[in-house]
């Protein structure tokens, strides 16, 4: 079962995060995770998107962490499946998280990405349509800065308001090891 739910959202450390959870034991689901086995997952959380949430046990079985897409964006639903799992909220100032996700994942994008997947790999195809759909989830279709700002700091919010404190870290992975292995009950490396 998942020890660890990091709601965290994508560009705010969650590769390093899950860096860090790896060297501390744990086996951690990632984006590059749901990236290197397509074949295998895309459909299972297509499914997910369709609210299909009651095979997180399956889905997960050889993880016992996850962090970034998709993951990040069912955190409710997996805390209800887990309820004692820790969760980890990453963030960043969010006029740095907003630049960098222009430089490396602007969603506008993924409309030629589903086109050319649609030609050639249903799985691709797949995949592209679980990253829209937790985008879509959280943001505005446009990725315009003010609604997009405000969609980052309400999930944000959202998230400190949902899971109780005693289950909660707000990280800056800046912070470095001290107040991760604090909360997780793990020596610090």
């Amino acid at each position: 079962p998942l020890e660890v739910i990091g709601a965290g959202l994508p560009r705010t450390g969650t590769l390093s995060l899950k860096s860090a959870l790896d060297h501390l034991g744990y086996t951690s689901y990632h984006m590059i995770e749901f990236h290197g086995n397509v074949d295998r997952d895309a459909a299972l959380w297509l499914e997910a998107t369709k609210g299909a949430t009651h095979q997180w046990d399956k889905w997960f079985a050889p993880y016992n962490a996850t962090v970034d897409l998709p993951g990040c964006v069912y955190y409710r639903e997996l805390l209800r499946q887990y309820p004692d799992a820790k969760v980890i909220l990453t963030v960043r100032d969010a006029e740095g998280w907003y630049k960098s996700v222009q430089e490396t994942l602007k969603p506008s994008r993924w409309e030629l990405l589903v086109m050319i997947g649609a030609l050639f790999d249903r799985a691709l195809k797949t995949m592209i349509k679980v990253n829209q759909y937790g985008w879509l989830r959280l943001f505005p279709p446009r990725f315009e800065h003010d609604a997009t700002i405000e969609s980052f700091n309400k999930h944000n919010r959202e998230v400190q308001e949902h899971v109780p404190s005693s289950n909660l870290l707000v990280f800056d992975v800046r912070e470095g090891w001290e107040p991760l292995c604090a909360f997780l009950g793990k020596p610090v490396p």
